[in-house]
């Protein structure tokens, strides 16, 4: 990989890397740890993806297992909250997204990431199970719990 395939990668998928990490660390600096660590392994790669969106699967895999591997670490103690920057939603106020961010906040991280990758990433139940190494089932099942545990949370607050 040159150097110009990695800044074409970067740019066009640092954010969803580092946005995939944040849902299931919740740390920004752990978060921006793993995207750089991703991002290492894909420029040592021997074979590259042959396009973007392979690409794209290539990063999303290896993001969430080093955010697995990240979360069994015993140093691995505390959480700090989502940041700020949660992907712009059109046609609601900044109080609707501090409320969205903080429901968003609440999930379980596996829950958090399938809800991230299928509405903010926009990949579908059989592209997050072969990205996640989960059956379609477990999937739909998570976005189904995570669904209802967004819908509590904001019917409560």
């Amino acid at each position: 990989m040159t150097e110009s395939d990695l800044e074409k990668a970067l740019k066009l998928h640092r954010s969803a890397v580092y946005r995939l990490a944040m849902s299931y660390t919740g740390s920004s600096a752990d978060s921006e740890d793993i995207t750089e660590e991703a991002f290492i392994k894909l420029y040592l790669r021997h074979k590259l993806p042959e396009d973007d969106s392979q690409t794209m699967a290539w990063l999303i895999r290896v993001t969430a297992n080093l955010c697995k591997n990240h979360l069994k670490s015993p140093r691995n103690k505390n959480r700090a909250e989502m940041p700020e920057n949660i992907p712009e939603q059109s046609g609601i106020s900044e109080e609707e997204r501090q409320e969205l961010k903080s429901a968003l906040e609440s999930l379980k991280p596996d829950y958090r990431a399938v809800i991230l990758l299928h509405y903010y990433e926009g990949f579908s139940s059989r592209e997050i199970a072969g990205l996640l190494g989960l059956t379609v089932t477990a999937v739909t099942t998570r976005l189904q719990r995570g669904r209802e545990a967004l819908k509590k949370f904001l019917t409560e607050n």
